[in-house]
């Protein structure tokens, strides 16, 4: 279907999705938009099968549903009769081709929505998302919340328009050809549009050419209905170990004074797709602290549960926020700090996350180890 035809067939958004969260909120901006045609369409990956996200969708919200398979993976080369140097030189060389292709396949998936009136996408902090609003050209760009990037997407944003981040010029063909070919034809458009809508439930400070659009959760409300408490608390976990935000000696650590903040009251840990499994057992197991797996992401999994738990708690995932919006106050909701001591990065974007949660007033920050009262 090309735009003419999308527009002929009254499609007024093209809503690309790469992530159960970005569905969500994709779900809540069809709504609030009045979206008449929405076509959808899912970026899979091995992280994200089309079989999970196609089994978030109620397909009567959109015109067409479809999937493009998102999953670049650079494989290093190993051949035993060349240096290690030579080696790296190969992988490099066959990944730039890769992308290429890659890039070719992703451009003509979408070609036919050059023009949509609105597009809606997950994530402005990854490139192929930006390359997309580049390449789609839509009067109207909408961002919804893929978890708390967004603070990352608003930050860059208004260094942007302070003049504090440099933007490197285009290469000239004449001058530097190879680099020329590399940035036209191999990687990522990331040059941000002049204007953004941000579809978000934080409150941002953004520049002045930019729009905040305020999502309070309407329609997850509704399906929410009247769960009753079941007693449960249960412990929302990040990948901090895996992105390097604390090494493994400070989560066990942490997580130990978490667990005696519950002292005497159930307590389960819900782990992150990312958490390495085997690792995040044994650590478990040593701060007495039992572990439940769940199918869909915790939202999904709220919304189709019979009962509710009476307290949500985490370190500073966005999760926290949403179950705000959603139950309000039929449950609990717990920060942990992370102590500043023990932070190997990011220490200006987790304080900015728990000043946004302090700000709010209905989730209660804590230190690990505090006790929760009854």
């Amino acid at each position: 279907m090309n735009v003419v035809d999308a527009q002929r067939n009254g499609c007024d958004a093209l809503v690309v999705a790469k992530t159960p969260l970005q569905i969500l909120n994709a779900s809540e901006a069809r709504e609030h938009f009045q979206f008449r045609q929405p076509a959808l369409r899912l970026l899979t990956s091995r992280k994200f099968p089309a079989e999970l996200l196609l089994s978030l969708v109620d397909t009567a919200e959109w015109s067409s549903v479809d999937c493009y398979e998102f999953d670049p993976v650079r494989r290093p080369i190993r051949l035993p009769v060349v240096g290690e140097s030579a080696n790296e030189e190969l992988t490099e060389i066959r990944w730039v081709f890769q992308q290429w292709r890659h890039r070719r396949r992703y451009d003509a998936f979408f070609r036919p929505w050059r023009g949509v009136p609105n597009l809606v996408i997950g994530n402005y902090h990854q490139e192929f998302f930006v390359h997309l609003a580049n390449r789609c050209g839509s009067p109207r760009c909408i961002l919804v919340d893929d978890g708390t990037d967004t603070f990352h997407v608003a930050g860059v944003r208004r260094e942007r328009s302070e003049g504090h981040l440099d933007v490197p010029p285009r290469p000239n063909f004449w001058q530097a050809p190879k680099h020329w070919w590399f940035s036209s034809e191999v990687a990522w458009d990331h040059a941000h549009l002049d204007e953004l809508v941000f579809f978000s439930t934080y409150d941002l400070e953004l520049p002045a050419s930019d729009t905040l659009v305020r999502n309070r959760y309407p329609r997850a409300s509704r399906r929410a209905g009247d769960a009753a408490r079941d007693g449960r608390a249960l412990f929302l976990g990040q990948p901090l170990v895996e992105d390097g935000y604390l090494d493994l000696e400070a989560f066990r650590t942490i997580l130990t004074g978490v667990r005696e903040s519950f002292a005497g009251q159930p307590l389960a840990y819900v782990p992150h797709p990312r958490e390495n499994r085997d690792i995040l057992r044994e650590t478990l197991a040593a701060c007495d602290l039992p572990m439940q797996e769940i199918s869909k992401p915790f939202e999904f999994h709220l919304l189709e549960s019979a009962t509710l738990p009476s307290a949500v708690a985490s370190f500073f995932s966005s999760a926290l926020d949403n179950c705000r919006l959603i139950w309000g106050d039929r449950m609990r909701l717990l920060a942990y700090r992370l102590p500043s001591e023990h932070l190997r990065v990011g220490h200006e974007f987790v304080e900015e996350v728990y000043r946004y949660f302090d700000h709010k007033g209905s989730i209660e920050i804590l230190e690990p180890g505090q006790r929760v009262s009854d």
